[in-house]
This record gives structure tokens, C-alpha cells and sequence, in this order.
């Protein structure tokens, strides 16, 4: 659907789009393989997309949400009550894209990253340059 509708964003002065990811995309959960494999991919594809479109100065942002554990309905039987409030996660993703960040990570999702990740936001660039991509 995105490589679709890329050709009419691509056509605005301002647009975005916004994948949700999980903080599983980060580190699987044994207890949810295909999910968090499928989360992974999407990440994958959410920061290529990103890189490419600024790459040629789209002015198509793209942001990945990766929430962590979220108490939802979706998220009961797998523990969500001890999830953070879906309003938490609209109010830090409303916040977010106000101010541009296009990775956001609300709750604990961000502390997890910061503990491993930290430091790793131009390693997409570098591999892409690596595997000459900009070729």
C-alpha cells in the first residue's frame, strides 16, 4: 500500500507516514516468534524507505513507532494489563512528530534502546555505503 500511495504524498508539500513497529523488533520474544520476526522486517523496510526518500529529498517523512507492551485489548493475553496506557503512547507519538523525531520510542522502549542501542543511528547510512548502495 505504501509504494502505492508514495506517488501522491510524494505530490505534497508536507506528508508522512508512520509504521508501527514493537519494541520486539529490537529484541524477539520467544513467546511470539512470527510476530516479532514480521516486526523486524518492518523495521527493516520503515528505515530503507526513510533513507531512500531522503536520500532524493522526498518530502515524505517516516517515522517508525515502537511501542513496547501496551495495555490493550490485542495485548491481553500476553500480559498487557502490565502495559503502559495506549493514551501515553498516542500522546509521546503526537509529541514526537511534532518535533520531528522519526524513530519514537515511548516508555520503556527508549530505555531498552538507549541500554543497547545508543550510538547506532548512523549505522544504516554506513552499511548502505558499505554495500555501495548509493551506486
Amino acid at each position: 500500500m505504501t509504494e502505492k500511495l508514495l506517488p501522491l504524498l510524494e505530490k505534497q508539500s508536507e506528508a508522512a507516514i508512520v509504521n508501527t513497529t514493537s519494541l520486539v523488533a529490537l529484541t524477539p520474544a520467544n513467546i511470539m516468534p512470527t510476530y516479532s520476526a514480521s516486526k523486524a522486517a518492518l523495521r527493516s523496510y520503515t528505515q530503507v524507505l526513510r533513507y531512500t526518500l531522503q536520500k532524493r529529498g522526498s518530502p515524505v517523512k517516516v517515522f517508525e513507532l515502537l511501542p513496547p507492551l501496551v495495555n490493550t485489548e490485542f495485548s491481553k493475553n500476553n500480559g498487557g494489563e502490565r502495559g503502559i496506557p495506549a493514551e501515553e503512547v498516542a500522546r509521546e507519538t503526537l509529541k514526537q512528530i511534532e518535533n520531528d523525531v522519526l524513530e519514537i520510542r515511548p516508555g520503556l522502549t527508549d530505555q531498552f534502546y538507549h541500554m543497547f542501542f545508543a550510538g547506532s543511528e548512523n549505522a544504516i547510512e554506513a552499511l548502505h555505503l558499505a554495500a555501495g548502495a548509493d551506486q
